[in-house]
This record gives structure tokens, C-alpha cells and sequence, in this order.
């Protein structure tokens, strides 16, 4: 039994909301390429900290880095 050859026809239809459409996709494609619109910051208040002179906390986790790399 031999396979069937499909042969495949294509043609475009005009249809009548077709320009309104491709304008839509286009507008979306314009977007896409924008950089995003980043909201003004507001400066943050001064935070003001609470300092316990029985309290364990370290202020920071990490020894600060050096020019020494460990290997």
C-alpha cells in the first residue's frame, strides 16, 4: 500500500474586521518593545532604631569581605 501524498493549499480570505485586528496586534507588539513605566518612589522615612543593650542581634550576618579570596 503506497502513502497518500498530501498536497496543501493556501490562501488568505479577507475578512471584515481584519485591519482593525492586525492595528490591535501591532499596538501590542509596540508596547512589548516600550521599557516599562516605573512608578515615582517616594523616599522612604528615616527608620529609626531601637537599640537593647541585652539583646543578642549582631548588626550584620557576614564578616565584611576582604581582597583575600579564600580558596
Amino acid at each position: 500500500m503506497k502513502p497518500h501524498v498530501w498536497r496543501l493549499r493556501r490562501q488568505t480570505i479577507p475578512l471584515p474586521d481584519g485591519q482593525l485586528r492586525w492595528d490591535r496586534a501591532y499596538q501590542h507588539l509596540l508596547q512589548w518593545t516600550q521599557p516599562p513605566m516605573i512608578a515615582p518612589t517616594v523616599a522612604p522615612e528615616p527608620r529609626h532604631e531601637v537599640y537593647h543593650e541585652s539583646s543578642p542581634v549582631c548588626p550584620r550576618l557576614d564578616p565584611p569581605s576582604g581582597t583575600d579570596p579564600n580558596h
